[in-house]
């Protein structure tokens, strides 16, 4: 492995991190105890035809 790698290694790990942090915060404020939680309620709106929000998410998980 060289430098470069371990860099955009580390940069990932730090994103990862960036994001449990952000769930997290949300998961506190919403007062969300599991992940199943949050699946539960997202599920159904996404089957709801509500094709914004969908493609919203869907962006946010590509990028």
């Amino acid at each position: 492995m060289e430098h470069e790698d371990i860099l955009k290694i580390a940069e990932g790990i730090r994103a990862i991190e960036k994001g449990v942090s952000i769930i997290q915060r949300v998961m506190k404020d919403k007062q969300i105890k599991s992940l199943s939680d949050v699946a539960a309620s997202l599920i159904p709106m996404l089957e709801d035809h509500d094709y914004q929000l969908r493609d919203q998410i869907i962006k946010k998980l590509k990028i």
